[in-house]
């Protein structure tokens, strides 16, 4: 490795670098630190045909240097020539550094997409820089964003209220405009959890609820909103059930006749006394649902007398769920046993 001492002077910075912004702050503690310690790692640098030298990694350090009022730095001297190689240089080692943020990221990758004369793909870029081409789809997805989200993404997984990690901005990259940026900065002021935010997001693509009642779930909080979501998929889940009651009782199915072991017979299917059970029991049974901290807690204002004859509804209500629990855990393992058998 060739590190040779290049005065400040003849260098001049990429401002076309992937990494563009700089905390003045981390800048006066790394100064600080090169002053006391001295430089750590040399920056690189290409010569150029007019004399100087461009930047293409360590732009942090060099203006440490300007700083300090030093008069020269230690330099690599690169032996690449071509924009494309030494962007993807830069674009490389910045990846690998801790303040590279996803948004700065992102447009390095929209960058090297969108040159013309470079002519990247999707494809090659992951390839060159040793990623999967999802995780350069998601980080270019980050753009669609507004500039107030764009804003407040950070690196880590760390949920900071008014922040936001990509894991939970991704999950609403292809929810409409009208909802996306909304969603995203609720999320971010709630710090809502990333599953939460998935579940959002599927609520507010789901075809089948209209833009108006969209309109006004924009207006509840995180629990309210996942409390629709958790009623929608109960709904769902309901709905399927009884389509395939429905579609299965049209079909025949095929049993054998035992005086006949190679004739086929087709009998109509219905449902069988254990199956219309099952349907009644999860008709009248209400969804499960989060009781809010203020119902819950006003028990704290009940009187001693009535308290006494609220815990034997309690009690009522957990022997009789307890017992469904139960019936129907040993009905399910039947189930298992039979299907063992049956395999056997």
């Amino acid at each position: 490795m060739n590190v040779v001492s290049i005065p400040i002077a003849l260098i001049d910075e990429d401002l076309n670098q992937p990494r563009n912004y700089l905390d003045e702050d981390a800048l006066t503690e790394l100064a600080e630190s090169i002053k006391d310690n001295g430089l750590l790692s040399p920056i690189k640098v290409y010569s150029q045909k007019n004399g100087q030298y461009k930047i293409i990694y360590g732009n942090r350090r060099f203006k440490a240097f300007q700083r300090l009022g030093y008069e020269s730095i230690p330099c690599i001297l690169s032996e690449y020539k071509d924009e494309e190689d030494i962007f993807l240089q830069q674009l490389t080692e910045n990846m690998q550094r801790e303040g590279f943020t996803p948004i700065e990221e992102a447009e390095a990758f929209r960058k090297a997409i969108e040159t013309p004369q470079w002519n990247m793909t999707v494809k090659f870029l992951a390839g060159k820089l040793g990623k999967k081409e999802k995780y350069i789809s998601d980080k270019l997805s980050l753009l669609n964003f507004g500039n107030a989200v764009k804003q407040i993404i950070h690196n880590g997984t760390q949920i900071i209220s008014n922040k936001l990690t990509e894991a939970q901005v991704l999950p609403l990259k292809d929810l409409p405009v009208e909802y996306r940026d909304q969603l995203a900065m609720k999320v971010a002021v709630e710090a809502i959890p990333v599953e939460d935010a998935k579940r959002i997001a599927k609520l507010f693509s789901a075809k089948d609820i209209n833009p108006q009642a969209k309109e006004i779930f924009l207006n509840y909080n995180n629990h309210k909103l996942i409390e629709v979501w958790d009623s929608y998929e109960f709904e769902q889940k309901l709905n399927r059930i009884k389509g395939k009651s429905s579609n299965e009782i049209s079909k025949p199915i095929l049993v054998t006749n035992e005086n006949n072991k190679n004739q086929d017979i087709a009998k109509p299917l219905s449902l069988f006394p254990i199956e219309e059970k099952a349907k009644e029991l999860l008709g009248k049974i209400p969804r499960a649902m989060t009781i809010p901290d203020d119902i819950v807690f006003s028990i704290q204002d009940m009187r001693i007398d009535n308290r006494e004859e609220f815990m034997i509804t309690v009690d009522c209500i957990i022997e009789n769920l307890e017992m469904h629990l139960m019936q129907w855990k040993a009905i399910k393992e039947i189930i298992k046993k039979d299907r063992v058998r049956r395999v056997k």
